[in-house]
């Protein structure tokens, strides 16, 4: 799923970036639109934004079905803002993408986009082209095409049909709440509205909207079909190997020095290890506990001086094809990887090894592109997909230790939706009772009642 800003910035050329934040960034998050907690110190969910040109649509940040909206025809206000009016107007869309298939299932994600404030009908409905607001479409199905109220007729006498298509119809700009079960759905970058009034100052509301994204069910924060995705990295040190070395028994004879490979690498770090040659002319590794250093003595009548000398331990040893204190390394916590394993792959797509005894399983480390082998029982690690810097806060009172609290007229909003698909029977009154909170009253009143909320 693409997501775009509320309000569209313009492209430009140049290297750096092709997008230039404009006042937006620096009119966004104001005193009486910060996020988490206004400046009543009660719960603000979202922002207030205030683009530099007031006149800039305010476009839907993706595809997704319309739960509900409201448009007044004109501002007006309440028993709380006498001395000045606001905008009601709003639009709240439910979006649902998915995040990538593991075997335990698809990962989806649902989550909500709220624009409240929206300026009122009578203000924007003669704007046209593509600044005219177009959210609102009902789907046409297929139908003859019509002249002077008949249809018309191809030369082999059929009538002649016109697609099933999306037509933009007018919003409703009676004031009163409008479920969306009967639309078709939003498409990214549709024109919702325009700024209004932000009910911020008794005497003069500020000049945007209120924007907020948010999730009805927390238990996306646990990740249940472990997916992975994002940037993903290790929570600990991990130890991995570049290669899973196969140890091979060699033969020697303990009482003659060990035949050296000559070092090309004089000077490299070799761990301790020794790489020799054994009778059958075959090169192997063998690790420093296998082996002791001593001093062969000079033979006068060879004329040979005293030299270093490497003597076997035992007739067998144990060799390998390649230097295995180099072979192993470490990788620090944080470092970005990918494990190549189940659940997020499916049999068939990764490679799995027993080996000493354990199960090893490819991790592949980005930079610098290589894979190694790692024992699966010590890999841990976490991605975007966990959701690392969310966090679940619940509220059982008005006021709590920190302040905050939910609004339950967007639970009972989205909830009547949700039934509304099926029983589109709502009483307006009904309608008006679930988002008294966040609409049709002053934003920041509360209930004396409980309140949860999900971060």
């Amino acid at each position: 799923m693409i997501i775009t800003y509320p309000i569209r910035l313009p492209y430009v050329a140049g290297a750096e970036q092709r997008v230039v934040p404009d006042a937006l960034y620096h009119q966004s998050e104001i005193l009486s639109g910060s996020y988490p907690m206004g400046k009543n110190r009660f719960w603000h969910g979202g922002v207030h934004l205030h683009p530099a040109d007031r006149n800039t649509p305010i476009r839907a940040i993706a595809a997704g079905e319309l739960v509900a909206y409201r448009y007044d025809d004109t501002d007006t206000g309440d028993e709380l803002f006498e001395k000045a009016s606001y905008s009601r107007s709003f639009i709240l869309l439910r979006h649902e993408t998915e995040l990538g298939q593991t075997s335990l299932g698809t990962s989806k994600l649902v989550f909500y986009s709220l624009y409240m404030h929206l300026r009122a009908w009578s203000k924007v409905k003669e704007k046209s082209g593509e600044q005219a607001i177009n959210f609102l479409k009902k789907r046409i199905p297929e139908r003859p095409r019509m002249k002077n109220k008949s249809p018309l007729i191809d030369k082999q006498g059929r009538p002649i049909m016109e697609p099933a298509h999306d037509e933009t119809v007018l919003p409703a700009a009676d004031g009163q709440i409008q479920l969306g079960t009967d639309f078709s759905r939003v498409q990214r970058g549709d024109v919702l509205g325009y700024c209004g009034s932000i009910p911020d100052n008794l005497a003069t509301p500020s000049q945007g909207i209120h924007f907020e994204i948010f999730f009805e069910d927390p238990r996306f924060l646990q990740n249940p079909m472990q997916a992975i995705w994002g940037k993903c990295w290790l929570t600990g040190s991990l130890r991995v190997l570049d290669e899973l070395l196969v140890k091979h028994e060699l033969e020697v004879d303990p009482e003659k020095p060990l035949i050296l490979v000559e070092d090309k690498d004089k000077d490299k770090d070799k761990g301790g290890c020794l790489n020799i040659q054994t009778e059958d002319k075959k090169n192997w590794w063998i690790e420093k506990d296998q082996f002791v250093e001593t001093e062969v003595p000079a033979d006068l009548k060879k004329k040979t001086a005293a030299r270093k000398a490497y003597m076997p331990t035992g007739k067998r040893l144990i060799g390998y094809a390649k230097n295995p204190v180099t072979n192993a390394h470490t990788l620090e916590a944080g470092t970005l990887i990918v494990p190549w394993s189940r659940p997020w792959l499916i049999a068939g797509e990764f490679q799995e090894r027993q080996y000493e005894g354990k199960l090893w399983i490819q991790i592949f480390k980005p930079d610098p592109n290589k894979i190694f082998w790692a024992e699966k029982s010590a890999v841990k690690y976490l991605s975007d997909a966990d959701w690392k810097d969310f966090r679940k806060v619940e509220e059982h009172g008005q006021f709590s230790a920190d302040g905050f609290m939910d609004d339950e007229g967007l639970q009972r909003l989205i909830q009547e939706s949700q039934k509304g698909r099926t029983d589109t029977k709502t009483v307006q009154s009904d309608k008006d009772e679930m988002v008294r909170h966040v609409v049709t009253r002053h934003p920041h009143r509360v209930e004396q009642s409980g309140h949860r909320s999900a971060l």
